[in-house]
């Protein structure tokens, strides 16, 4: 079975064109996810294509195109997903967009994938791969039990920058109005254990973390960061205010090598922050 997966990329989008993109480019962790996903009885010869890396789409005969949607970018995957339908390849779509506009997508897709693609992704490949009658809409979200480790070499090292991506949780307990990622994953942490061994085949000392909040369980942050401290890290990550008011987190942070947190303030008006259901900050205090 040979299998394409698509991240695209709107080349409207100039910004991402400059000469020094290579610096901002983290790894993606999306298509080297689903790659690891396939199951290996399969034995399918799998294809990636990261569009804003990458030239061209790829040319030649597909079984099966996976491709990842963001809202951004969901008119180029509708005009690529319709490309390879028209030659006979079976399209599935997949990702937030997706997720939350899933009658659009079936209208460029023969089956979609909503939410997290743990257990729904495979499924739809052993029943693809066994000749079944496909489901149109394979619905994930499932918390896994264990979360499979993304098959980094799917990508192009040489189109990145010299950090690399991993996660240690998912989803967010918060429930902010403007966000999707509440309504996408449930949270959940990774076994710190895992995360340790899996950052020491990274080969890596920068590591940028693409949990939605590295420290929503702040027992869990603490064990981690304990952890990696012998590793020696240069790393940051996302989180909410909270965390610049926390001086035990601030502490081991800067212990373990936290090097910078990205923080979304979102509004100085708390009336604003009422409206999006974010009244657990005060902005007096940002």
């Amino acid at each position: 079975m040979r299998i394409l997966l698509i991240s695209p990329w709107d080349r409207r989008r100039r910004r991402y064109r400059t000469f020094a993109k290579k610096l901002i480019a983290y790894p993606p962790l999306t298509l080297p996810m689903l790659a690891a996903l396939v199951p290996s009885g399969l034995d399918a010869e799998i294809t990636v294509f990261d569009e804003m890396s990458a030239g061209k789409p790829p040319s030649g005969c597909f079984d099966l195109v996976g491709i990842t949607v963001i809202t951004s970018e969901s008119k180029r995957a509708y005009a690529l997903a319709d490309h390879y339908r028209e030659r006979g390849s079976f399209v599935v779509l997949g990702g937030y967009h997706v997720t939350f506009m899933p009658e659009e997508a079936l209208l460029h897709a023969d089956s979609i994938v909503t939410r997290e693609a743990d257990e729904a992704w495979p499924a739809l490949l052993r029943d693809f791969s066994a000749g079944r009658i496909m489901k149109r809409i394979y619905e994930g979200g499932h918390v896994p039990v264990k979360v499979v480790r993304p098959k980094r070499d799917v990508l192009n090292a040489k189109n990145y920058c010299f950090a690399a991506s991993i996660i240690a949780s998912r989803g967010c307990g918060n429930r902010c109005a403007f966000c999707s990622v509440s309504r996408m994953s449930t949270y959940m942490h990774r076994d710190a254990k895992e995360v340790i061994e899996e950052l020491k085949t990274l080969r890596r000392r920068v590591v940028i973390f693409f949990d939605p909040n590295f420290f929503a369980d702040k027992n869990y942050a603490l064990a981690l960061m304990k952890q990696m401290e012998p590793l020696k890290l240069h790393w940051g990550a996302t989180a909410t205010v909270d965390f610049g008011f926390d001086e035990t987190l601030l502490s081991a942070a800067r212990k373990s090598g936290c090097s910078g947190v990205l923080i979304g303030f979102e509004s100085m008006n708390q009336s604003a922050l009422l409206g999006v259901n974010k009244a657990f900050r005060d902005p007096a205090r940002y």
